[in-house]
């Protein structure tokens, strides 16, 4: 079964990257990514569509903005991260103008990602994490870095 989520521990793999940094989560959702990176970056704003998960994000004490993040301005930040589907990825690379996009992903997203949308990383990072025995958590997931 694919991942269908960021290992909750994630900050610590992208603390290089992020480390008093400015750090956006695009689809941030349940804000499992935005906890993760809150001891490393100087500042984490998610933005999330969905009502229901803006709320939960907002109960958990997290700076989220609720709109669709093919249609909204993003904020200025000097991360980007996202894990959404690989159309989506694309787009969200192309709208982004400066900074540090960093795209989510198990391995058949970022062959998919390669493949169909002609997008290389300049650096892809991948480690194994085990959450548990439960459905999505385990597995090896992949960061593919892309400098603008």
């Amino acid at each position: 079964m694919p991942i269908m989520r960021s290992p909750r521990d994630i900050g610590k793999y992208l603390e290089p990257y992020i480390k008093d940094k400015v750090f956006c989560d695009v689809g941030c959702s349940v804000g499992v990514v935005l906890k993760s990176v809150l001891p490393y970056v100087r500042e984490a704003i998610g933005i999330e569509k969905c009502p229901d998960k803006v709320a939960k994000c907002i109960e958990d004490g997290l700076n989220v903005i609720q709109g669709d993040v093919l249609s909204i301005k993003l904020p200025e930040a000097d991360v980007y991260y996202c894990w959404i589907a690989h159309n989506i990825n694309r787009i969200i690379h192309d709208k982004i103008q400066k900074g540090l996009v960093i795209i989510g992903a198990e391995k058949f997203v970022i062959e998919e990602v390669d493949v169909l949308n002609k997008l290389k990383p300049d650096k892809l990072i991948t480690f194994q994490f085990d959450e548990g025995e439960g459905h999505r958590e385990k597995g090896i997931f992949y960061l593919g870095l892309f400098y603008k």
